[in-house]
């Protein structure tokens, strides 16, 4: 069966999985066949037994392609912020004629 890690504890070493079935399933680390330690988020196929999961094993992440915002506006992304502000507000100041003058234009 599958389903998705809902909730790890690392200091008891037990968490919790949510079936494809709509049931919940405790599990232990030792059950974890997967490298490193359970995430909430990860996906993985277990063999149920009664309450418990068993025999878990992590499935490949699906990748889920960032909208435009949060690639082209995020740290990791193309370009952040610091870069946008950078290059575009000191073409934006040229082109309006800069901070200087201030005033309400000619009379």
């Amino acid at each position: 069966m599958k389903g998705n890690v809902i909730g790890f504890d690392p200091d008891t070493n037990t968490g919790m999985i949510a079936g494809e079935d709509g049931k919940r399933y405790d599990f232990v680390t030792a059950e974890w066949l997967g490298p490193g330690a359970p995430e909430p988020g990860d996906t993985a196929e277990f063999a149920p037994a009664g309450e418990r999961a068993t025999q878990i094993r992590p499935l490949d992440r699906a990748y889920v392609s960032p909208n435009f915002a949060q690639f082209y506006f995020s740290p990791r992304g193309r370009a952040s912020r610091a870069t946008i502000l950078a290059q575009v507000f000191p073409a934006v100041l040229r082109h309006s004629g800069g901070p200087q003058g201030g005033g309400a234009g000619p009379r």
